[in-house]
C-alpha cells in the first residue's frame, strides 16, 4: 500500500499494514503529512478496542512497541503517529493469537477508509504539497 501519495490530506498507510500473520504477529501505523486529531483518535481507537477485547494490556504494550519499532534514529522522531506492532506471541493458545491477528487485519478498512472519505475532496496549497514531499521520505 505504500507508494506515491496522490492526495495531501490522505494519510500514508505503510506496507506493514498487510503484515498481520495469524501465527507470528504484525502491525500497522499511520503517517499523515498533516495531523487531524479526530482522525488519529479514530484510528487509534479502532485498534485500542481490538486490543482491549483480547487483552487489556495489549494496546499499551503494542503501541509502545510500534513507537519504538517505527522510530527514525537519524531524524530523532517517529515515522508517523504510531499504531500497534507485535511479534512472536506465544504466551497463549494459538487459537487466541489467530483470532486477535484476524481481527487486527479486519480492522484495517474501518480504521482507514473513513479517513479517506473525510479528506478525499479537501483542497490544498502548493506550499502544503511541497511540505508533504519533504515528509514523504521514509525512515
Amino acid at each position: 500500500m505504500r507508494g506515491k501519495k496522490t492526495h495531501l490530506f490522505l494519510d500514508s498507510f505503510p506496507e506493514t499494514t498487510l503484515s498481520f500473520s495469524t501465527t507470528k504477529g504484525g502491525g500497522t501505523d499511520i503517517t499523515p503529512a498533516y495531523v487531524d486529531e479526530e482522525d488519529m483518535r479514530h484510528f487509534h481507537g479502532i485498534y485500542k478496542n481490538v486490543c482491549d477485547k483480547h487483552d487489556p494490556s495489549y494496546y499499551a504494550k503494542f503501541k509502545k512497541w510500534a513507537d519504538e519499532y517505527f522510530w527514525c534514529k537519524h531524524r530523532e522522531q517517529t515515522r508517523g503517529l504510531g499504531g500497534i506492532f507485535f511479534d512472536d506471541l506465544n504466551d497463549r493458545p494459538k487459537e487466541e493469537i489467530v483470532k486477535f491477528s484476524a481481527e487486527c487485519l479486519a480492522s484495517v478498512v474501518p480504521s482507514y477508509v473513513p479517513i479517506v472519505h473525510k479528506h478525499k475532496d479537501d483542497e490544498f496549497t502548493t506550499k502544503q504539497k511541497e511540505r508533504q514531499a519533504m515528509r514523504r521520505v521514509s525512515c
